[in-house]
């Protein structure tokens, strides 16, 4: 539109431009919504209860903290691919963009998986709400591996949509094939933290993130990477082993407490 080229300043703006423009067309929808209208009304002669608060920071903080361990690893993988390379950190741009589009629907799922387990905990129906927490991982699974069989037969052609530097194709059409991989446990990992945030179990899991990204994501990275002098391809696979560790940690946390809600209501 006539601007002069900014660069990564321009494209800082424009993020930012988008970040205002939706919070306004979010909040214009919230005031103009015929079907949000009781959820308006509400607020009207409503006293706050600190104890609500608590309740709420109580499941929010912890669930905030498994965002910032996992944005925080995949933030520093950018960084250890600096130290191989600007072609190496091309390909993990574009790998990992194309990965991050297909997540955009695992984290959909999540919050599917959120509503409906929280909706029937509140029913105290143990049987529907393991029969949701489970169909959204077979959605998930089923979902990822198709994305994951369209990331290993298009890998050649996927990131010429980005780019067309042979060298950087090359490396980033090998670190599709470890997407692949990567696509299942991602999946299963959030579906199964938005299941259980529909429990209201959150400070577990934020260990377990913590320990996935932190303590196995990361330093197997690294030496992987470094140590062993497996580059780009070193790094991809650390993140996938500490995504499988967090999503099998996971779905056994989920599991283990349907068994005990189950029990417990049998018992009552």
């Amino acid at each position: 539109f006539g601007f002069e080229p900014m660069g990564l300043l321009g494209a800082g703006w424009a993020t930012f431009i988008a970040r205002v423009v939706m919070m306004i067309v979010v909040v214009i929808y919230w005031f103009r919504s015929r079907r949000l209208k009781p959820y308006r009304d509400v607020h009207e002669g409503l006293k706050y209860s600190w104890k609500v608060i608590k309740r709420i920071l109580n499941i929010g903080v912890p669930a905030g903290f498994q965002y910032l361990f996992e944005v925080g690893a995949f933030g520093f993988a950018v960084i250890m691919m600096g130290w191989i390379g600007t072609t190496a950190q091309a390909a993990h741009q574009i790998a990992i963009n194309l990965a991050a589009v297909t997540y955009m629907m695992a984290t959909g799922l999540a919050a599917a998986a959120t509503i409906r387990v929280g909706n029937q905990l509140g029913k105290k129906d143990v049987p529907t709400l393991r029969r949701a927490g489970i169909s959204l991982l077979f959605m998930v699974v089923a979902f990822m591996t198709v994305t994951a069989l369209i990331f290993v037969f298009g890998r050649f052609f996927l990131p010429t949509l980005y780019i067309s530097e042979p060298e950087v194709i090359s490396i980033a059409s090998t670190l599709l094939i470890i997407a692949a991989l990567f696509q299942l446990s991602d999946g299963i990992q959030v579906v199964s933290l938005g299941a259980l945030r529909g429990l209201e179990d959150t400070k577990i899991p934020t260990v377990w993130t913590f320990i996935a990204y932190g303590i196995v994501a990361l330093p197997v990275g690294y030496i992987l990477a470094f140590v062993f002098e497996m580059g780009a391809i070193g790094i991809w696979l650390g993140l996938t082993i500490g995504l499988t560790v967090t999503a099998v940690a996971l779905y056994l946390r989920f599991r283990s407490l349907v068994k005990k809600l189950e029990h417990k209501l049998n018992k009552a």
